[in-house]
C-alpha cells in the first residue's frame, strides 16, 4: 500500500520563516507537488491531514485551489481522504 500523506499545508497563508523570494514554498506549490507525486508515483490513496486552509488568511480562496487539486487526484484514479479543521 503507497500513501502520500500531508497535514498543516495552511492554504493561503505563507510560512513567515520562508523568505519571499523562495519560489515554490508556499502551501499552494507544496499541495500542487504533493498531487504531482502522487500521480506520478502512483499512490494508492493522498491522505490530508486537516488545516489545509487558513481562516485568516483567503479562506476561501484556498477552497478553489483545493477542490481542483481533488479532482485531478480523482481523475486519475487516485482517492483522497480528507480531515477539515
Amino acid at each position: 500500500l503507497r500513501l502520500l500523506v500531508c497535514g498543516d499545508l495552511h492554504v493561503g497563508r505563507r510560512p513567515t520563516r520562508v523568505p519571499p523570494e523562495a519560489a515554490g514554498l508556499d502551501a499552494a506549490a507544496v499541495l500542487r507537488a504533493a498531487d504531482d507525486a502522487a500521480v506520478e508515483r502512483r499512490v494508492d490513496a493522498v491522505l490530508l491531514a486537516g488545516d489545509l486552509a487558513d481562516a485568516s488568511t483567503r479562506f476561501y480562496e484556498a477552497f478553489g485551489l483545493i477542490e481542483t487539486q481533488l479532482r485531478r487526484l480523482a481523475d486519475a484514479g487516485i482517492p483522497a481522504l480528507v480531515v477539515g479543521g
